[in-house]
């Protein structure tokens, strides 16, 4: 065999990637022509390809000192360069190599990806731009160019050159899973999927495109299908941080909690500067209510990465939750300085606002974060709830029309129009609206029931399962309507809350009541309690509100009774505050210190039935304050203690259902902006003929309401 035949041999083998047999062919030709370039190219492309780089360096360096002027010559070299970590030295030779060769498209496209890597992400740019202008069909350099723009957050032109890319070489998966990362960065979900789905397609064990996929569909809200997917990826990449990070984000979307947390804890235990993962472990604690671990998280993720606005954002959100308002504020105002066209830190400084009663402000911030972001609806939302406080209430209701015809299915805009709806006391359009708040996150069933919803029909024959939704109010106010379901005939089952069981049992026709602990029984229909009055069409005046519909276990109150007994002074209960994880919580709790005018009242004894962490504030109290809560197992002990009161004095908690439904004086403190259920403009309930409402005249004014409380005690304790 002569000499072109061996050569001709060698780059077959080479091309098959049959990299020794073609290695000893090339050895073969330069012992036997020292002086043969294109072999010694070849060679140090071999020992490249192979891992040893400082030796492809040498045989290519050769291959140039012999043919300086082959200009594809000095690429290759440059690309082992790079390879071997002399990123500068690289970009020099490709440089050389395009000034021998200007219309060697890979050199430009080469040189261009060694200067993004550099973070010289202009000048990669124009080398990708030169490039294609002398060969505007070379796929490579569209999808490196596209990487570039994606990373310069120039996703129009990037998606432009991904799709070019995608055209070319319409079975490269990674240019259509980088397509899709684009497009899902744009907010284009649909068609991000529909890449990620082709490349998948192409090739089932993407780890990178499986994950994509998962965290489109989490954002699409079909979360049960996103976990399937980022658990595969995870399997198939177990080393990748990034995909177990996206996995505790969907997990987190999910409500998994704890299953998030424990992923994040063990990603930062192997990885402890992996600031996203930092981040979304504060994201699991405040989901989860845990909003003093949900500070430190992000503060050590700010510690990692201190320029990042979204983690200064996300404290700041943080921060407002816990009442810290002045810190929220200048935490949310650090994250804009760093970022000012961050439409979602505008946002969150909108919200700082509201809590801050500043409701002026709170507008035009939202009205800024619309403007930066046309498609964002949460500030258009959040300025309907401004127009809402305010009073402006067709303003708001116009506003959730326009969101409505943007996105007719936009569950956040059609529950806040059912809360303007109800309040204002317009039950017909509010019910069919209030039906959304299953789509709601804060809100959505997590009920395992799959019977079909009663929807008002004869149930002879038949038995329905009623059920709980939401808190333990919510069941006291509604669980008023068992008689007239019990007009429908058929068989009642009650599935509740356990704390709530023995209070109920007292209603006659309800047969069982089970815990929601354990699984619904055996049941035709279904209907949650706050649907009833859609189903029987209440209006205001047709409320079902005879009272009392709840009363105490006679032998538990005679307890409280014999305990009271020495007391010659009006008793009252007091409540404070309500769950710190309710989603309104910052609006309608108090501090304890904050009831000190009305607790100085003389001639009253106070009891408190403040439950949870609030409890704790009883021990820097200077007023005495009775508090046997530690007696309380549940709600039929609550009752028979409330029975032997005078009066309780609550914010909005379930406390206060609990007195109405039993017809005892029930005084209320809420907030400006309250739960729909008290409407407005009214100092009585019709809910409830024993309650009397005590409202904030303007957000965050405690002290008004407070101080017709103490006016109205010295009348009561005379």
């Amino acid at each position: 065999m002569n000499f072109q035949q061996t050569f001709n041999l060698a780059m077959q083998r080479h091309q098959a990637g049959q990299f020794a047999e073609a290695e000893s062919l090339y050895r073969q030709l330069v012992a036997n022509n020292p002086s043969h370039a294109d072999s010694l190219h070849l060679l140090g492309m071999t020992c490249a390809q192979t891992g040893r780089l400082d030796q492809a360096v040498q045989y290519i360096s050769r291959a140039i000192a012999l043919a300086p002027g082959e200009g594809h010559f000095h690429d290759t070299l440059g690309l082992t360069l790079v390879m071997a970590g002399r990123a500068q030295d690289g970009i020099a030779s490709y440089r050389r190599a395009i000034a021998l060769r200007p219309d060697l498209v890979q050199a430009h496209c080469n040189l261009g990806g060694a200067l993004a890597s550099q973070g010289q992400l202009d000048d990669a740019i124009a080398a990708f731009e030169r490039g294609l202008a002398t060969e505007p069909n070379h796929a490579e350099s569209h999808y490196s160019l596209a990487n570039v723009l994606k990373d310069r957050n120039r996703l129009q032109e990037a998606i432009r050159h991904y799709e070019r890319a995608v055209q070319l070489r319409p079975t490269w998966p990674d240019a259509l899973n980088n397509l899709g990362s684009a497009l899902k960065l744009a907010g284009h979900l649909e068609p991000a999927a529909d890449c990620f789905s082709r490349a998948i397609a192409l090739n089932p064990n993407y780890a990178q495109a499986l994950g994509n996929l998962g965290v489109t569909l989490a954002e699409r809200r079909q979360i049960k299908k996103a976990l399937e997917l980022l658990r595969r990826a995870v399997e198939l990449a177990p080393e990748s941080w990034e995909l177990q990070n996206n996995l505790a984000n969907a997990l987190i979307e999910s409500d998994d909690y704890e299953q998030a947390i424990a992923i994040l804890q063990r990603v930062l235990a192997l990885r402890s500067d992996y600031a996203e993962a930092q981040a979304n472990l504060g994201n699991a604690f405040f989901r989860q209510g845990n909003l003093e671990q949900a500070a430190l998280e992000y503060q050590r993720a700010i510690n990692l990465r201190p320029e990042s606005a979204h983690f200064l954002n996300n404290y700041s959100a943080t921060l407002r939750e816990m009442k810290r308002l002045d810190e929220a504020q200048a935490v949310c105002r650090l994250a804009l300085a760093i970022a000012p066209d961050f439409a979602e830190a505008h946002n969150n400084l909108g919200n700082v606002f509201v809590s801050q009663a500043n409701l002026d402000d709170a507008e035009n911030s939202y009205r800024q974060s619309m403007a930066l972001k046309p498609g964002f609806l949460e500030p258009k939302l959040n300025l309907g709830s401004v127009f809402y406080a305010r009073g402006d209430w067709d303003d708001a209701i116009k506003l959730f029309g326009e969101i409505l015809a943007q996105d007719p299915d936009n569950a956040q805009a059609h529950w806040n129009m059912a809360v303007i709806l109800l309040t204002r006391g317009d039950f017909d359009r509010g019910w069919p609206e209030y039906e959304w708040r299953w789509r709601v996150r804060d809100l959505r069933q997590r009920i395992p029931v799959t019977s079909p919803k009663w929807t008002g029909e004869n149930l002879a024959g038949k038995t329905i399962l009623l059920h709980g939704e939401q808190g333990f109010g919510d069941t006291l106010q509604f669980i008023r309507y068992i008689p007239l379901v019990q007009q429908s005939g058929g068989k009642i089952v009650l599935w509740c809350q356990p704390e709530l069981i023995s209070l109920l049992r007292q209603i006659p026709g309800i047969d069982p009541i089970v815990s929601t602990s354990e699984l619904p029984p055996p049941h035709h229909v279904n209907c949650a309690l706050l649907s009833l009055p859609a189903v029987l069409h209440t209006t205001p005046e047709t409320i079902p509100c005879t009272v009392p519909y709840l009363s105490a276990d006679p032998k538990r109150f005679e307890y409280w009774r014999e305990k009271l007994a020495g007391e010659s002074r009006k008793k009252i209960g007091i409540v404070w505050a309500g769950r710190p994880r309710h989603p309104n919580d910052r609006n309608r709790s108090l501090f304890l210190s904050e009831l000190d005018e009305f607790l100085r009242v003389p001639n009253l004894a106070f009891y408190s039935l403040q439950i949870g962490p609030a409890r704790d504030q009883l021990r820097d109290s200077p007023v005495a304050i009775v508090d046997w809560t530690h007696e309380l197992a549940d709600f039929s002990d609550t009752a028979a203690l409330l029975a032997n009161l005078d009066l309780v004095i609550a914010v909005d908690t379930a406390i206060v259902h609990l007195a109405g439904a039993m017809a005892r004086p029930v005084w209320t403190l809420l907030p400006r902006i309250p739960d729909w259920r008290w409407m407005l403009d009214r100092d009585d309930s019709p809910w409830y003929p024993t309650m009397r409402l005590f409202r904030q005249p303007v957000i965050g004014d405690w002290r008004t309401p407070i101080s017709q409380v103490a006016a109205e005690l010295k009348a009561f304790s005379a």
